[in-house]
């Protein structure tokens, strides 16, 4: 989970969702909740949030480049909707839901994700924390499938790339003539 300025509003509200979640017979001791604050300016925020008397175990992650490989630890991952999210829930294999801020490019993502990896869900209020805790259950529960690969994106990038180059050649054409007859 995000600790940015941005995302402080929501972060207090993955809190409230998580002790939902914890609330649930055998689920308390299941539940911990790691922060990555991002820049240290915005540590004061996360740690006003903490000040509260809390049911649950929270972890604020000091080294925000180790996150990649600390993700792979996880269960599930809760994330604004940007690519950079959604791409470290893929390549980590690690299913999670996307809490899009109020811009039109992380909505977008929300809605596209899910429909790339069932792993991947999107939370329609974000301020939502009943919301939010029935989507951890959900994507938990299910247990989604292995993500696609992607790799397999670029090898197809790159195949088509040389095709059309290829094609282009046999045209007896430089690239140059191609891009002016267009």
């Amino acid at each position: 989970m995000g600790g940015t300025d941005a995302g402080a509003d929501l972060t207090d509200k993955v809190i409230k969702a998580a002790e939902i979640f914890g609330e649930r017979p055998g689920n308390r001791d299941l539940v911990l909740l790691v922060i990555a604050p991002g820049i240290e300016g915005n540590r004061h925020l996360i740690e006003k949030i903490l000040g509260k008397a809390l049911k649950i175990g929270v972890e604020i992650l000091e080294d925000m480049y180790g996150l990649p490989r600390i993700v792979r630890t996880f269960d599930i991952m809760i994330a604004p909707a940007g690519l950079s999210d959604i791409s470290l829930m893929i390549s980590s294999r690690v299913p999670g839901s996307l809490s899009p801020r109020k811009h039109f490019e992380q909505r977008e993502n929300a809605r596209t994700a899910p429909r790339i990896w069932e792993g991947i869900g999107s939370i329609e209020d974000p301020m939502d924390e009943k919301q939010i805790a029935a989507t951890l259950i959900k994507t938990i529960i299910t247990r989604p499938g292995q993500p696609p690969d992607i790799f397999d994106n670029a090898e197809r990038a790159v195949s088509l790339i040389i095709r059309s180059i290829a094609l282009i050649h046999d045209q007896g054409l430089d690239l140059d003539e191609y891009r002016e007859k267009g």
